[in-house]
């Protein structure tokens, strides 16, 4: 093993960056309007925090797979009415008929229907006769009446089509972009209590970055942008003999097809000779995972969720010989005492803020790092993200 001086281990981790410090910074002041100085502020006890991580990974900030298949049906009804609904909203010629009509048809539709643009069974919506076979972007019409909406909505539909058949990338990254911005959108609607311009644990982020433990789970679409345009992520903890992980809640919704790709990603990486995944019980793990501080909000300890996965990376390890993703898979050898030895040391007791202005020790009851409102937790269970046999 090489033996790497700091300044090393800084470059070999820092020219992997998808965004530098300096472009962390704009993108900053361009969101808030503050001026940062995040490289001079957290790049040395990142670097110190992660490079275990960073080894581990493969000497890589991320662990990358090609997925398909990552939107539900109801996300992709969201997607639809957030990128096709809502511009038309702004039109000056739009009506209430036209856009009423288009939400009850997307609301009739199936996934299959959505993605490959055809009407898969004859059906009829809001008493308009949609015949098998036929191109869903065709049939709009039928729904709007105004001309000039409906070329506006057959151009949005078609971009947002494309959108939903195109590949997305899973990641598991201790990039710096992906940990500050994991509940920063600019495309897409949902957030949590992290996010780090309007969250009530807006600090949240900064925690997790300096950490040795957490890194994010998230699926990325589309070319980069100044923030990753993030279709779902989860946060992900890793214990200090680096030898297993426990996964937090799933935004912003559930979906088991994008966990167990996040399984197979792990799999593929360490082998599946080594990795074990499953569900445990929340409450049989959470004494061994400790908050270093109180400026982040860990799902497991504030009992947001009640089922856990968990992968491990060394099954041998454990004497771990069931088959992956049964109930008794990661149950019973924790109920027997063999994860006695696992602790979780996730966040940081303080930090210093972008701005350098102040220091933080615990949740912005105002509102994400540079103030505003909070907008409060949403504490939806977890519980069925998981499939088990």
């Amino acid at each position: 093993m090489t033996n790497y001086t700091f300044e090393e281990k800084k470059a070999l981790m820092e020219e992997q960056m998808s965004k530098s410090w300096a472009e962390i910074d704009a993108i900053f002041m361009k969101h808030s309007g503050h001026r940062t100085f995040t490289e001079k502020v957290y790049a040395d006890d990142w670097v110190s925090a992660k490079w275990p991580l960073f080894e581990l990974f493969g000497q890589k900030l991320k662990l990358t797979k090609t997925v398909e298949n990552t939107l539900n049906n109801e996300e992709v009804r969201n997607s639809l009415i957030s990128v096709v609904v809502r511009p038309l909203e702004r039109m000056s010629e739009a009506n209430e008929r036209d856009l009423t009509a288009l939400k009850v048809l997307f609301s009739n539709l199936t996934l299959d229907e959505f993605k490959t643009n055809r009407i898969s069974e004859n059906k009829a919506v809001l008493g308009e006769k949609l015949q098998k076979g036929s191109k869903l972007s065709k049939s709009l019409k039928l729904f709007i009446k105004d001309k000039k909406y409906l070329e506006k909505a057959q151009i949005l539909f078609s971009q947002t089509n494309e959108a939903m058949l195109a590949r997305g990338e899973l990641q598991a990254s201790i990039d710096p972009i992906d940990i500050i911005m994991m509940s920063k959108n600019e495309t897409r609607d949902w957030n949590s209590c992290h996010n780090i311009f309007e969250g009530c644990y807006g600090a949240g982020p900064l925690s997790y970055l300096l950490d040795s433990s957490t890194f994010i789970a998230q699926i990325v679409f589309g070319k980069q942008k100044d923030i990753p345009d993030k279709i779902w992520r989860r946060m992900c903890m890793i214990d200090t003999t680096m030898s297993s992980i426990l996964v937090s809640k799933s935004y912003p919704s559930s979906n088991s097809n994008n966990t167990n790709a996040l399984k197979d990603l792990f799999i593929e990486t360490f082998g599946e000779e080594n990795v074990a995944t499953g569900l445990i019980d929340r409450e049989d793990i959470e004494g061994q995972v400790e908050d270093m501080g109180d400026i982040h909000y860990n799902d497991i300890t504030h009992q947001a969720m009640s089922k856990v996965p968990m992968i491990v990376l060394n099954k041998q390890k454990y004497k771990i010989d069931a088959k992956n993703d049964t109930e008794t898979t990661l149950r019973n050898p924790l109920k027997e005492g063999a994860f006695s030895d696992l602790e979780f040391l996730v966040g940081v007791k303080e930090l210093t803020s972008p701005t350098m202005d102040f220091n933080i020790y615990d949740s912005i009851e105002d509102g994400g790092v540079f103030s505003d409102d909070c907008d409060g937790y949403d504490d939806e269970d977890d519980d069925d993200d998981w499939d088990l046999d």
